[in-house]
């Protein structure tokens, strides 16, 4: 089994920044929902997963609220125009034979967590998201998907899997202490306040020195610097709080069964859909390379081509 998690809402804001001014002839933004067609086709193609599905957010889990009244209240609403696009997109994925998933108060990650940790021990399970809280569960067979240039393995290359060794690079501690490093320098994407004064590599230093976040707090006079040491001695209860936060919360059943995740694109009705929205140069890319019937002549005025940022 070849199990592919993507992170719907990632890809659609990714796309949404990504692909500018693309309208349809009757003036309805389509930028998001093209980049985030293009997105999917092109993991399938680089994938070829057996099995997979797009987890949506629907609500934060009442225990993160209950922990953090704050916990993401710094984002800003969605764009009006990307709203729009966001119910084709979440209709999308079953057409290319991907299950479209979410459940009330669950956060995509959480989906995400549940079916990967959830998966047959030889399953090869791919993650394309770039959620900071589901980096914990890469191992050697689960890695994360990535377009991001920083993380291309070489320039010839189109996307890149990361596992352990990559993951440890980058962040200088094994994917198991991620949730740790977090609890200890914040994360200001989702409102969470970390120990002032520390950062990354304060943090990453004092994993590695002592080997977990638990040998630290339980050995903080062994910290010759006392400022350091007065810092994290007053943000203690703050540390063991984010780790709760931090930590995955996953349902306590799967919102459908593993069996329904095998892929089963409907290529008259993703035909048709692209068809719909003037998608005239995707025409010929449905998933597993089969050709849709009666292609449209692509329009005289191009698209925009599909440019990620590398972050």
């Amino acid at each position: 089994m070849k199990l592919l998690l993507v992170d719907g809402h990632y890809y659609l804001y990714r796309s949404f920044h990504a692909v500018h001014g693309l309208r349809n002839s009757s003036g309805q933004p389509t930028n998001a929902l093209f980049g985030f067609a293009k997105a999917l086709l092109k993991m399938l193609d680089d994938l070829k997963p057996s099995h997979g599905a797009v987890f949506w957010d629907a609500g934060i889990p009442h225990e993160r609220l209950h922990l953090c009244p704050a916990y993401k209240q710094n984002r800003p609403p969605m764009p009006s125009d990307l709203k729009l696009q966001e119910p084709p997109a979440r209709n999308l994925p079953t057409l290319l034979g991907l299950q479209s998933l979410s459940l009330p108060n669950y956060e995509a990650d959480d989906l995400i967590y549940a079916y990967a940790s959830s998966a047959p021990p030889t399953a090869e399970t791919f993650i394309a998201s770039a959620d900071k809280d589901i980096l914990p569960l890469i191992s050697p067979n689960c890695k994360i998907y990535s377009t991001n240039k920083a993380d291309l393995p070489s320039p010839n290359s189109s996307y890149a899997l990361l596992g352990e060794k990559e993951i440890h690079a980058k962040w200088g501690v094994p994917p198991h202490s991620i949730p740790e490093l977090l609890s200890l320098t914040g994360d200001a994407s989702d409102n969470i306040p970390g120990v002032p004064g520390i950062g990354p590599k304060t943090a990453t230093t004092l994993l590695n020195q002592f080997g977990s976040l638990h040998n630290l707090l339980q050995n903080l006079d062994q910290i010759p610097n006392p400022k350091l040491r007065s810092q994290l001695t007053n943000s203690k209860n703050q540390i063991l709080t984010n780790l709760q936060i931090i930590r995955p919360h996953p349902p306590q059943y799967l919102p459908t069964p593993f069996e329904t995740l095998a892929l089963s694109p409907q290529p008259e009705k993703l035909h048709n859909f692209f068809q719909t929205w003037e998608f005239h140069s995707l025409l010929n890319s449905p998933p597993k390379n089969k050709k849709l019937p009666n292609p449209t002549p692509p329009p005289a005025q191009g698209y925009l081509p599909l440019q990620f940022p590398s972050s």
